[in-house]
C-alpha cells in the first residue's frame, strides 16, 4: 500500500425480509494514488432449514478521484455455480468480460467508457442531501453489471416530513426503467432501502457491524436462482 494510501472506510446493513434478518452487506472504501477502491459484499441464506445455500455476491469497483469508472467487478457465488462480470475502461472504450478468467467472452463498446462514473462521483452529492441541504437533481452514466451494460442515473431529492432524508434513484437502459427510494445518513450512507434480488424484494437498514453480522434466519421461499 503507497504512501498516500488510507485505511478502510466501513459500514454495513442487515438485509430483512419482513421482521426476519437474512444476510448482510459489508460495504469498504479506501482512497490509495489518486485512486478510489470500493467493495460491496452482499451474504444470504437461502432455502428452507436443513436446506440452506449461502448466496454470495461481490462488487469491486475503481475510480479516479473525480469518480471515473476505471474497472468494476461483479461476482455471484451459490452452492450450484459462479458468475462473473468485469468492464474495463481502456481509452474512450469499455471492454466487458463475461465468464470464468480463463474462459470469459469479451466484447468493446467503442466509444462507451469515455464518461462513465461509480458512485464515487455521487458521494458529496448524498452527503450534502443526507446532511438536509437542497441540491438540484444530478446525472450521470455508469456501468450496470447485472445487466453487463452502460446505464443512465438520476439522483433527485425527495420531500420528507420527518424521518432521514431522502432520494430517489433512477435507472434507465434503453426503453426499461428502475427506481427506488433511499434513505441517507449526513454521511451520504443508504440507511433504508428496497432491494430486488431475482424474484425477491427485501429491504436493507443501516447497521452496526455486530447487528449486521449476527444469526441469519434463511429466506424460506422458492425463488429462481440469483444471477
Amino acid at each position: 500500500m503507497g504512501a498516500a494510501a488510507q485505511a478502510d472506510e466501513k459500514h454495513w446493513q442487515r438485509v430483512m425480509d419482513g421482521d426476519r434478518k437474512v444476510g448482510f452487506i459489508e460495504h469498504s472504501r479506501r482512497r490509495d494514488g489518486g485512486q478510489v477502491f470500493e467493495s460491496e459484499v452482499l451474504t444470504l441464506e437461502l432455502g428452507k432449514s436443513g436446506r440452506r445455500v449461502t448466496y454470495q455476491q461481490r462488487i469491486d469497483t475503481q475510480s479516479t478521484a473525480d469518480g471515473s469508472l476505471v474497472r468494476l467487478l461483479r461476482e455471484a457465488r451459490t452452492r450450484e455455480g459462479h458468475s462473473r462480470v468485469e468492464a474495463r475502461v481502456v481509452g474512450a472504450d469499455l471492454v466487458v468480460y463475461i465468464g470464468p478468467v480463463k474462459h470469459a467472452q469479451s466484447r468493446t463498446l467503442a466509444g462507451a467508457g469515455a464518461d462513465l462514473k461509480t458512485d464515487e462521483f455521487a458521494r458529496a452529492w448524498r452527503q450534502s442531501v443526507g446532511s438536509g441541504a437542497h441540491e438540484d437533481p444530478l446525472a450521470f452514466r455508469t456501468f450496470d453489471p447485472v445487466m453487463a451494460a452502460p446505464v443512465e442515473v438520476e439522483l433527485s431529492k425527495v420531500d420528507a416530513a420527518a424521518g432521514p432524508h431522502r432520494i430517489r434513484r433512477r435507472m434507465r437502459a434503453g426503453a426499461e426503467e428502475f427506481a427506488t427510494i433511499q434513505a441517507l445518513n449526513p454521511s451520504g450512507e443508504v440507511v433504508e432501502e428496497s432491494l430486488r434480488l431475482g424474484g425477491l424484494r427485501l429491504v436493507l437498514q443501516g447497521a452496526s457491524e455486530a447487528e449486521a453480522k449476527s444469526p441469519n434466519q434463511a429466506l424460506d421461499h422458492v425463488v429462481r436462482r440469483p444471477g
